[in-house]
């Protein structure tokens, strides 16, 4: 009954921490997606002689460098990358939602765009530039990082493997060491 106690208090203990390092990974893996920076929300249309995109970036903190290219579905060689443009595009643009760029196509396509094309627009991921200086102010509680709790609970957990396994464990004992002798095992079947 002893060794069964301990192998479901073992399993339990492995599950614990087990589970503590896949949050662990999962916030690391949440933190790097957000330093990487997302584009959503991204739109465009034509006013005049300007096709206006807007779109949201969100990221950490820091600028990031901005590229997309304008490109027909079904025509693999219509690729275009935008050089008249104004806006939130290139080097040093931050994070935030609302971003607009405008761009005068007629300076990149003299010819214009085939009425019957089916166009979009294609960001590059965003790179991050530099981070910029954080403040970080005085918090009550951590609001995200290294799951502390989920240690410091892996850690309790281990501590009273060790108190069971060195304490005896036994019902009633309290504590006494217990015997930890193993029977003796059966004596052989006499040979004929």
């Amino acid at each position: 009954m002893l060794s069964t106690r301990r192998s479901i208090f073992f399993r339990s203990v492995c599950f614990m921490l087990i589970l503590s390092v896949l949050m662990t990974t999962f916030v690391q893996a949440q933190q790097r997606q957000q330093q990487e920076g997302q584009i959503r929300n991204e739109d465009w249309n034509v006013q005049g002689n300007v096709i206006v995109i807007t779109y949201d970036l969100f990221g950490s903190p820091g600028e990031y460098i901005i590229k997309l290219a304008f490109k027909e579905e079904g025509n693999p060689s219509f690729n275009v990358t935008p050089k008249s443009v104004t806006g939130d595009i290139g080097d040093n643009v931050r994070p935030g939602t609302g971003k607009r760029i405008v761009w005068n196509y007629r300076q990149d396509i003299p010819g214009g765009l085939n009425p019957q094309g089916l166009y979009y627009v294609e960001f590059s991921p965003p790179v991050r530039v530099q981070p910029a200086p954080v403040v970080q102010t005085p918090k009550e509680e951590p609001s995200g990082g290294f799951p502390w709790t989920l240690t410091i609970l892996g850690l309790a957990a281990v501590g009273a493997g060790v108190y069971f396994l060195t304490q005896g464990g036994e019902e009633g004992g309290g504590g006494g060491g217990g015997s930890t002798s193993l029977p003796q095992p059966p004596g052989r079947p006499p040979t004929p």
